[in-house]
């Protein structure tokens, strides 16, 4: 399968969920906030995460009165800073969360390369976001929130090629959106027709991703992104009746959010559980 959810809006549902502390890059005298670390674009990526994560520890081990040390199992421990001089990116320097920066021998972990090291790597393009996030999520990979002013660099070579600013913002938010979560599953359940689901023996998990118009109406089903989840396969069958069931709910929803973000409208999603647990609490 090509593309999964990123994540799933549930119905514009806004939780938000503290995550790391985002990269940096300096342009000009701003100091902004990166949605990746553009390291782990490096094919030795892998190497050098282990390499700066492992000096940190060493350090901390060291340094510290406890026997027990806790590192995060999700995120890492520290965060990259990055500078834009005359079009090109330069990684300056890592800052961890107990200002071990002075402590760290970058040069061995990069082989002997000199500091601030041009990102002559990168082919690709870096999102800086700003303001507070309207959408605020978080996965254990990374951020996936969304925010109202966005600046996307593209580069080649590590040189600065192009330049976009984008603005986003919600401009409708769904009546169920002010349910608390117990109200909002309720809610869901409560749709779902079970006598003609029959007896469940394995939890099935289903994903429908919808197309909303300008006014949070459901516009179509975004096909390529419905599916279900059953012992860890993906079920892209419409004829399946479970797949049949979430798609009737989702077409029943009375309004969506409506997020314009990158000049179009966000597809938005609903995400049910059919299980045995769920129906003996939800079946009426």
């Amino acid at each position: 399968m090509n593309k999964i959810f990123a994540y799933i809006l549930i119905l514009g549902t806004i939780v938000k969920v503290s995550g790391q502390n985002s990269d940096i890059l300096v342009l000009e005298k701003d100091t902004l906030n990166l949605y990746s670390n553009p390291l782990e674009k490096r094919t030795d990526w892998e190497r050098i995460n282990q390499s700066i994560t492992k000096q940190i520890q060493e350090y901390e081990f060291n340094a510290s009165q406890d026997s027990i040390i806790e590192f995060s199992p999700f995120f890492q421990n520290y965060k990259t800073e990055w500078k834009i001089e005359k079009g090109n990116l330069y990684f300056n320097k890592i800052t961890t969360y107990t200002d071990l920066e002075s402590k760290l021998d970058l040069t061995k972990i990069f082989k002997g390369n000199k500091f601030p090291l041009i990102a002559d790597w990168l082919n690709d393009s870096l999102i800086i976001f700003e303001g507070n996030c309207i959408i605020c999520e978080s996965n254990h990979l990374k951020n996936t929130s969304i925010y109202p002013n966005e600046l996307i660099l593209k580069f080649r070579k590590g040189t600065l090629v192009n330049k976009s600013r984008y603005k986003n913002q919600i401009l409708k938010e769904s009546k169920l959106s002010g349910l608390d979560p117990s109200e909002y599953l309720k809610y869901i359940y409560s749709k779902v027709n079970w006598s003609k689901l029959g007896k469940m023996d394995k939890t099935i998990q289903a994903f429908v991703s919808i197309e909303p118009d300008k006014n949070g109406k459901l516009k179509k089903i975004d096909w390529e992104n419905t599916y279900l989840i059953s012992d860890n396969n993906i079920i892209k069958i419409k004829k399946n009746r479970f797949l049949k069931e979430a798609v009737r709910i989702a077409k029943h929803i009375p309004d969506w959010t409506v997020i314009l973000s990158h000049k179009k409208i966000m597809n938005q999603g609903i995400s049910i559980i059919f299980s045995q647990e769920m129906k003996e609490k939800y079946a009426r």
